[in-house]
């Protein structure tokens, strides 16, 4: 019974000490993610897509197409730029699913301008080999800024 509980002892003192030592990263990571996806130009807007599609898994990349898939006409029908900035907004949640597999929920708000939008993401992130970070999940709610 000490074994266990000195076992679970040293678990709980070392997880939230592997965790603290990459959630900058992993913050930093998604929010430049979400921004480079998010710097579209109307002339090469497929090449841009296809060069942040690795960095989330296909179900994340679904939901990101159809939820932006009215912006992408706009894009290319008024010629755009985008030039997204980041909301101070973000949000880190440290959790531990499944076999101890740890992910983060990472909550970060981008600005639009050039749509008139906000948009507030909630990504499930996980670690990954290449890259070194996964969007497993991602929500997307949105504001009209005007």
């Amino acid at each position: 019974m000490i074994n266990y509980l000195q076992k679970l002892l040293l678990v709980c003192f070392l997880l939230p000490t592997f965790c603290n030592a990459s959630n900058e990263q992993v913050l930093n990571w998604t929010q430049q993610t979400l921004l480079k996806t998010l710097t579209l130009n109307y002339k090469n807007l497929d090449n841009q897509l296809e060069s942040v599609k690795p960095n989330y898994t296909p179900e994340a990349w679904e939901d990101l197409r159809s939820f932006l898939g009215d912006k992408f006409v706009a894009i290319r029908d008024n010629q755009l730029v985008l030039h997204p900035t980041a909301i101070k907004t973000r949000q880190l949640i440290v959790q531990q699913g499944f076999e101890n597999i740890i992910y983060w929920r990472v909550n970060q708000g981008i600005k639009v301008p050039e749509l008139n939008l906000n948009l507030y993401f909630s990504a499930v992130v996980v670690k990954s080999n290449k890259p070194s970070y996964l969007i497993q999940s991602l929500t997307v709610t949105k504001e009209s800024i005007n």
